[in-house]
């Protein structure tokens, strides 16, 4: 399921998805049973990449990455591009969300480090 929040210039959901999570780690990722998502409280919107404005390219990136119980997000990295990575939406993305406040995820009803994958999606409409 897809919780998705209206942006000015995207759209971010918190995506449920089967992405490959590195195996080094055993933090809980969201969408794991008794794991929920943290809850932004500030969200700096990405800006649509002009270059990609004027060809008219929408579509979406997916990030992923740790949101720690102390605040900090470490570990962002995009797992999916958009235009092949020529025009810059990765970068808008990952600027904008390294920017975030939030509160901390949970598991088992305590603040916790969570694994969160983020679709941001790019429509012009919307830029």
């Amino acid at each position: 399921m897809l919780i998705k929040l209206l942006l000015l210039s995207a759209v971010v959901s918190y995506a449920n998805t089967s992405a490959v999570i590195s195996h080094k780690t055993a933090i809980p990722r969201v969408g794991q049973e008794g794991v929920q998502k943290p809850i932004v409280t500030r969200m700096v919107y990405p800006k649509y990449p002009e270059a990609a404005k004027g060809l008219g390219i929408q579509g979406y990136v997916l990030l992923q990455g740790v949101f720690r119980a102390d605040g900090r997000i470490e570990g962002l990295e995009v797992i999916r591009t958009l235009g092949r990575g020529r025009y810059g939406f990765e970068d808008a993305a990952l600027r904008a969300v390294r920017r975030w406040k939030y509160k901390p995820g949970k598991v088992n009803g305590e603040p916790a480090d969570v694994q969160v994958t983020l679709r941001i999606n790019f429509r012009i409409k919307d830029a």
